[in-house]
């Protein structure tokens, strides 16, 4: 007994039958350890509070520690709090029915757990209060205004003397917070609907005149518009003209649907209306340095090719020049590693004006707060990403919080969305008739005035598209006619276990190393880009040759370029890193084909033409995690070097002063975030049922151009996908919209 918990003096500790529950819970959590299922960390969480908790005894210490066990476990899948109306639906928990099943060390233990767990939301409110730890904050607290506050008591406030854990009750729920994820997600919520509610003065006319600018496609004639065209919304258009007024902007919408296109116009819609062209301060940012580089690729191409409509009104030259390159979110706010902290924040905010944030799915809640922080209290924050799309590694799904359960529709009355004034502006500046979109009705309870849902793809075509669509309407049987109708085109779709068939797709059938100066005109047949076109580029140049001081038969300048984005055609992405089919035994075994084939031979961890990615952010290389490189020997001094796509070329580092990194044939969808490939192949492994979900399997199959392989290790794991939703629990939602129903 004395292995399993902490020694204390509390007298509780010497209560046999409270040390027969607990050794219950303890002996259930190292179960799970055992199979995965739970962390060490959870463990010793428990282990921790159980040494610190001296006011509860009996059946409310055995609560108490469970439910921690149980948030520790959810803040490790990306949630921010725990339900407990969802524990008594028994929908969470440490473990499933079929799990205590099957487990006799369950069945002896975990079962005893459960039968002395309250049984009602009430008797769990009661007892966790009763320890000194937890703290119970009625939400209406939180949606008061400052003059209503002044006026309670402060018997009537909940009192904060830094409790680990909070309680948020709000209607009928109870949503149970460890201490830091509550106080982020709290900050989020009420600087998020300060921002919202700000309206900027702005001269109308000079709005619509700017509108009519950006978008100055001729008209078509009445006669030659459907009725359905003439009632569509140009909410490329809408968004646009809502950023000018509000220092809070969302836009979301799915691959293809312009929102890099929209921000453009916006950026320059607001240089010509708020202030001269060379004062407004402007920013790009996104979570990872490929999706920087993505963003700064795409504003600098759509802001050139208005360069000519707007000559006059903007120098788009040199805005692009004053705005600069798009940095990622850490090195914007001037991320300290060995503090942990940033030195941009509440006390020292960014001298900005205005933000572009791209890939916001992918920000956590605590990053978010950060950069809230650190925002000047006027300045505009444009976010953009996919609502849809996997959220965050870390806890919180912002995005997706932010954008509600809206569904995007190209025919809608305006009213239905926005409050009044915001309707008879959009009509104004953007000529739609005020009379078809006014309303009696008044739009309550919606956080934002700001939200616009883009969804009409003009790049994202065919069957990968349609793919997508189905997968995100959880349409089993409409993924299934895709997967039919275009199996051996432009998707494929393979099930087996083993890895052989997998390696076909990466590498193709055995084929003959090509000599040095050889064409590699015999791998231009197959039309799905795999591994062999970068390997064949290399191979071309002799980059591949491992004996010492072999030379090139051209500088590397006027290749390796060519190499990179050879490889940046296609990539492997697999739901999880571990595992038979996970990340790193892909890797393994693309490494070991490269090396059977004679493409590649090791010695040790490095070789000419390994495919790296970086694992932690290096700002003194101008590198981030997630960059993708080629690694090649130099001909004369035989030392490996890194080779990295940036701005317009590359550059190159030796490889000793890379920190860390990985191999990079495969790479988890996370991770893919923020990438396109002409050719992506999604792998699917069994026994991740955690992992394998709606918004996984859609991001995986959005990060395909031409052509998508979906390897799937058992049947139906695609349909159990596309059936498994990756909710994640918070509050924030719900205090938005309590917050905008107080303020109407």
């Amino acid at each position: 007994m004395s292995m399993l918990l902490p020694s204390s003096s509390g007298a509780h500790r010497d209560d046999a039958n409270q040390a027969g529950l607990i050794f219950h819970l303890m002996e259930s959590i190292k179960w799970g350890i055992k199979e995965g299922h739970l962390r060490h960390l959870d463990l010793a969480l428990v282990r921790f509070f159980y040494g610190l908790e001296t006011t509860l005894k009996d059946k409310e210490l055995l609560a108490l520690l469970w439910l921690l066990a149980v948030l520790s476990n959810y803040l490790a899948q990306g949630h921010a709090c725990v339900s407990l109306k969802m524990i008594l639906a028994k929908d969470t928990g440490l473990f499933q029915d079929t799990q205590v099943q099957r487990s006799d060390v369950l069945r002896e233990h975990y079962g005893v757990v459960l039968e002395h767990l309250p049984q009602s939301v009430q008797a769990w409110k009661d007892c966790l209060l009763k320890s000194s730890m937890v703290r119970l904050v009625p939400f209406q607290s939180n949606v008061l205004s400052t003059t209503e506050l002044s006026a309670l008591s402060r018997d009537e406030l909940p009192a904060d003397r830094g409790q680990s854990i909070v309680l948020m009750e709000f209607e009928s729920e109870l949503l149970i917070y460890f201490r830091r994820q509550w106080m982020a997600e709290d900050f989020i919520a009420n600087a998020l609907f300060e921002k919202s509610k700000i309206a900027f003065p702005v001269d109308a006319m000079a709005v619509s005149q700017g509108l009519d600018l950006l978008f100055s496609e001729a008209p078509k004639a009445a006669s030659e518009l459907s009725i359905e065209s003439k009632k569509a919304l140009d909410w490329q258009k809408i968004a646009c003209a809502l950023s000018v007024r509000s220092p809070l902007s969302i836009i979301t919408g799915g691959p293809g649907t312009g929102k890099t296109f929209t921000v453009a116009r916006l950026i320059a819609l607001a240089c010509m209306v708020h202030k001269g062209e060379s004062d407004l301060r402007i920013s790009l940012a996104a979570p990872t340095g490929k999706a920087a580089s993505r963003l700064y690729r795409s504003i600098e191409s759509s802001l050139w090719a208005l360069s000519q409509d707007l000559e006059g009104h903007l120098d788009c030259k040199a805005l692009l020049a004053r705005m600069g390159s798009a940095k990622t979110l850490h090195t914007l706010l001037g991320y300290r590693m060995h503090e942990k902290s940033f030195r941009f924040n509440e006390h020292q905010p960014l001298a900005l004006d205005l933000l572009v944030l791209d890939e916001a799915s992918m920000i956590d809640a605590e990053l978010m707060c950060s950069l809230l922080k650190a925002l000047p209290p006027k300045a505009q924050l444009i976010l953009l990403g996919d609502k849809d799309q996997l959220s965050s590694v870390e806890v919180g799904s912002i995005l997706s919080e932010l954008s509600g359960e809206r569904k995007p529709s190209h025919f809608i009355n305006l009213s239905e969305l926005y409050d009044p004034a915001t309707v008879e502006f959009l009509c104004k500046v953007t000529a739609l008739p005020f009379e078809e979109h006014v309303s009696t009705h008044v739009r309550r309870g919606r956080a934002f005035t700001n939200l616009v849902m883009l969804s009409k793809s003009r790049r994202f075509e065919g069957h990968i598209a349609e793919l997508a669509q189905c997968v995100n309407a959880g349409d089993v049987g409409g993924v299934a006619r895709v997967l039919t109708k275009s199996h051996g085109g432009d998707i494929s779709s393979l099930t087996s276990a083993k890895m052989d068939p997998l390696m076909e797709v990466c590498l193709g059938v055995q084929a003959p190393v090509l000599r040095p100066g050889q064409s590699g005109d015999l791998f231009e047949g197959n039309k799905k880009p795999n591994f062999l076109a970068y390997l064949s580029v290399l191979q071309r140049q002799g980059a591949l040759r491992q004996e010492s001081r072999a030379p090139m038969l051209a500088p590397v300048e006027s290749w390796m370029e060519e190499a990179l984005i050879e490889f940046e055609r296609f990539r492997v992405l697999c739901a999880i890193n571990e595992g038979p089919l996970g990340s790193v035994a892909i890797n393994q075994a693309i490494e070991a084909q490269l090396q059977k084939q004679g493409w590649i031979r090791p010695k040790g961890e490095w070789y000419s033409g390994r495919a790296i990615m970086l694992t932690r952010n290096q700002h003194d290389l101008g590198l981030s995690n997630g960059d993708v490189g080629l690694v090649v020997a130099d001909p004369f001094s035989n030392a490996y070097r890194a080779y990295f796509l940036a701005g317009s070329g590359f550059q190159g580092v030796s490889i000793n002063r890379l920190l860390s990194v990985q191999t990079a044939y495969a790479m988890s969808i996370h991770k893919s975030q923020g990438s396109e490939y002409e050719h992506a192949l999604v792998v699917l492994q069994d026994h991740a049922e955690k992992s394998l979900t709606r918004e996984l399997l859609y991001t995986g199959v959005t990060r395909a151009k031409r052509f998508l392989s979906v390897f799937q290790a058992r049947s139906g794991l695609i349909e159990q996908s596309v059936s498994m939703r990756a909710k994640r629990t918070s509050g924030l939602s719900g205090r938005l919209q309590a917050l905008s129903a107080l303020d109407n």
